[in-house]
Formats: structure tokens, C-alpha cells, sequence
């Protein structure tokens, strides 16, 4: 839709400036932006038929921090131990979307599943989830 308005606002462009037609641009004050959509959940047994397929303990728990705890891809990939907060079950997010910093809120079975995968960590500094090269 806002493609057909800036054709037709660049029509009227090119009579009022090429062909010296003396009128006002009608569509220089319309702007039309439309809502981007919310992304949608996933149902119960998608998230069940998800885990089902992923094996590897460390993708187990990023794929639980992305999906109940709401955290991008960058910022999983980017996460360290010490950013956990386990007794009051928050993960402090450096540098997010935006680079901005804030906190998110672990459920419990997040905390239990990250706990479960690096329980004697002496990473405290790295990030959990460096990069492999596996197939």
C-alpha cells in the first residue's frame, strides 16, 4: 500500500516540477504505516515436538533461555555465567537490541535446565554457549 502512494505521490511530483502544472501535491501529507504483526506463541505440543528432536545438553538449555525467558539469539550467544543471578533466578543482559542492558526474569525450569548444564563451570567470565563446529 505504501508503495502505490509513493508512486502516485512521484506522479504528481512530475506534473507539478516537469510539466509546470500549477496544483498542490494531495499526497504529501498522507502517510500510511501499517502495524507490524505480534509474533505468536508456540502451542504446547510444539514446544514438547521442539525439545523432542534437540539431544545436546547445551542446546537443551539455549533454546529454553530463548523460549521462556524471551532472550535474542545475539544475547544467548553473548550470555555469561556470572550474569546469572540464580537465587533470584535473573539473567542481567549486557549490551542487548539496541545496546542496551536490562534484566530478564528465568523461569524455573530455565534455572533448573541451565543449572543442570553447567553446575562446576569454571567459565565464570566466557560465554556459556561458545561456538563449535559440529555437524
Amino acid at each position: 500500500m505504501t508503495c502505490h502512494l509513493q508512486t502516485i505521490r512521484l506522479f504528481f511530483d512530475y506534473l507539478i516540477n516537469e510539466e509546470g502544472k500549477s496544483m498542490l501535491n494531495p499526497i504529501t501529507r498522507i502517510s500510511l504505516r501499517l502495524p507490524q504483526p505480534l509474533p505468536r506463541h508456540m502451542k504446547d505440543d510444539q514446544v514438547k515436538s521442539l525439545f523432542a528432536v534437540i539431544k545436546n545438553l547445551r542446546d537443551r538449555a539455549m533454546f529454553m533461555l530463548m523460549l521462556r525467558c524471551g532472550l535474542r539469539v545475539q544475547e544467548v550467544a553473548q550470555l555469561t555465567v556470572d550474569a546469572l543471578e540464580y537465587q533470584r533466578r535473573q539473567i542481567f543482559v549486557f549490551k542487548g537490541k539496541g545496546g542496551k542492558d536490562r534484566v530478564v526474569y528465568m523461569s524455573e525450569d530455565a534455572a533448573r535446565r541451565f543449572r543442570r548444564t553447567w553446575r562446576n563451570d569454571p567459565r565464570k567470565r566466557k560465554p556459556c554457549f561458545w561456538y563449535r563446529r559440529d555437524r
